[in-house]
């Protein structure tokens, strides 16, 4: 986040950073260089010269001298707001507002310092960034331009930067939006073209500053009514372009400003015949192709002619040919695709969402559909559901000859939603989605080809675990039989190979029951490890060995489970 300060004062220059327009860009840079060298050598007398003299002065372009020369003095050169050189520049300043109290060059210097060095504490990142001592000397600093400004309000006025350093400190101490629209309506009133209260106000407008698009458009009203005599229709350009470099050149957002392109249109070339420089030739053609006005596009890049100006960041050389491809030979941006692609994977990751969320709701309603039906017939001589054919005849093989067979079955079949997926299933998801949406990227970037395998086992992973799992695990219970005899548990199962697991009864000395409200039910052989407990049902590679053994989801638990008891109190 820019500093608001660095943003109404060097905004023009900042916009012009891949300029080619040499003079246009030599003049501000003198400009700059003047205001440096004379705070330096404590030239306030120079200063106050320049001064006067750049607050009737204009570039060719049209933007305002003084914001480049008050720039030039407050931006020490250091980042380091603990440097000497900060203590340097504010004791000159002081020692002038004292000496001149009734100067607004001296006033707006002091103010300028003040403001800049309180951004460098605070830094140009986002408040979860700032240090505490960087937040407490921010405070410290804009309180204090605070008081400098409204100290001298009446001589500092004369200046019309004492406007746009009051906005800018008023938004830094979150003064509410209609004290920021009055404090505007005030500078106009005074200064009725000068842009850089356009561009302060507007930043403390917008949404991210806690203000909203209708109060921006609330400021454009009456801007535009103040400034209508001299400059006709101008600040509509002069505001919405402002606008629109300030949001990054996000076209996907544009809708957001409300521009109206015949209405910025109109004012851009009222722009232009106040001031016919290539300047603001390149600025209709950049604002035309960023708002989509083909066939005005095409206009002013042939009046362009091949001499082009970049007027903003976004617009370098590759997006200039996008403007030309797109103009006259009807391709799509590059930048454009890039954004198509990030919405395609940000579809495909809420389709994947979706589809995972259908499957968990079928298991759900499928598992409750399964419970309402009517359990099979109970076995009258024992009380429990009679042993299936077909499951004796699997256990058969692994009883020994005077072994005696006493209950079996099988856990319950389909696909199973269980209560430790309500912490396992966010993580699937967490998993998968930066997986996919990894691959995508990489995919939709044309890295080198390595990235692309690299992240190919992430995504399948998050697809195992997402929903593939829930299969395997259907199908291994499908492959499982239990059986309890009159000397041991058995537990015969295995995804692939078959796997069998004897339990002598007068060896289990430490057995569970966890029974659910229709009777059904598991039975844990041994001690439970529950950070294993909460993977049951992901048939993990290897978890098997891990986790106890244990009858899983079978019907009438705790007749079952009695039976076990039981014979272990015979069989001593």
């Amino acid at each position: 986040m820019k500093a608001c300060i660095r943003f109404c004062i060097a905004a023009p220059l900042l916009l012009l950073s891949y300029t080619t327009n040499a003079g246009e860009l030599s003049l501000r840079e003198e400009v700059r260089a003047e205001g440096r060298l004379l705070l330096s050598n404590g030239d306030t007398t120079g200063i106050e010269r320049a001064a006067e003299k750049y607050r009737q002065a204009r570039t060719p372009a049209g933007f305002w001298v003084l914001p480049f020369f008050y720039n030039g003095i407050s931006r020490v050169n250091t980042d380091d707001p603990r440097d000497l050189a900060w203590d340097k520049a504010e004791e000159v300043a002081g020692q002038w507002l004292k000496a001149s109290p009734q100067s607004a060059t001296a006033i707006v210097v002091n103010a300028e310092i003040l403001s800049e060095r309180a951004w460098a504490y605070r830094g140009d990142g986002f408040s979860s960034t700032v240090t505490k001592v960087g937040s407490r000397k921010f405070i410290e600093y804009i309180e204090r331009a605070r008081e400098v400004l409204d100290n001298n309000r009446t001589a500092g006025v004369l200046d019309p930067t004492w406007y746009v350093l009051r906005i800018s400190v008023a938004n830094a101490q979150r003064v509410s939006k209609e004290d920021i629209l009055n404090l505007a309506t005030q500078a106009l009133d005074r200064y009725p073209y000068y842009y850089p209260i356009h561009y302060v106000t507007t930043e403390a407008l917008e949404p991210k500053w806690g203000g909203s698009q209708q109060l921006v458009n609330r400021y454009v009203v009456i801007a535009l009514e103040h400034s209508k005599v001299g400059e006709g229709a101008q600040a509509y350009a002069r505001i919405y372009f402002q606008l629109v470099i300030h949001a990054g050149g996000d076209r996907k957002n544009i809708n957001s400003l409300g521009i109206e392109w015949p209405r910025f249109k109109e004012s851009l070339s009222e722009v232009a015949a106040a001031y016919p420089d290539l300047w603001s030739l390149n600025s209709q053609r950049a604002m035309a192709c960023f708002l989509w006005a083909k066939e005005d596009c095409k206009d002013y890049i042939t009046q362009v002619d091949g001499r082009y100006i970049s007027i903003a960041w976004f617009d370098t050389p590759q997006w200039q040919q996008d403007c030309v491809d797109w103009t006259f030979h009807g391709k799509t941006f590059s930048s454009d695709n890039d954004y198509h692609q990030n919405a395609s994977a940000r579809f495909l990751l809420l389709m994947g969402c979706i589809f995972i969320a259908l499957l968990i709701a079928l298991i759900v309603v499928r598992n409750q559909r399964l419970s309402k039906q009517a359990p099979p017939p109970i076995n009258s001589a024992n009380g429990m559901q009679p042993m299936s054919f077909g499951i004796e005849q699997v256990l058969k093989t692994e009883l020994g000859r005077s072994e005696r067979l006493l209950w079996s079955g099988v856990p319950r079949q389909g696909l199973l939603f269980r209560g430790t997926d309500i912490l396992v299933v966010p993580i699937s998801f967490l998993w998968a989605g930066f997986a996919v949406f990894w691959e995508y990227s990489v995919a939709s970037k044309g890295v080198p080809f390595f990235f692309m395998l690299w992240g190919i086992p992430f995504v399948l992973l998050g697809l195992y675990i997402t929903v593939g799992r829930f299969f395997v695990d259907s199908y291994q219970r499908s492959r499982t039989y239990y059986a309890v005899t009159d000397q041991r548990v058995i537990i015969l199962g295995g995804l692939i190979n078959r796997e069998v697991k004897s339990l002598a009864l007068s060896g289990l000395n430490d057995v569970s029951l966890n029974e659910r409200s229709d009777h059904s039910g598991s039975i844990t052989f041994g001690p439970t490890n529950p950070a294993y407990a909460m993977w049951s049902g992901t048939v993990w590679p290897g978890m098997g060995k891990k986790a106890a053994p244990a009858f899983d989801l079978i019907p009438d638990v705790r007749k079952v489970f009695d039976l076990i008891r039981e014979r272990q109190r015979t069989s001593k």
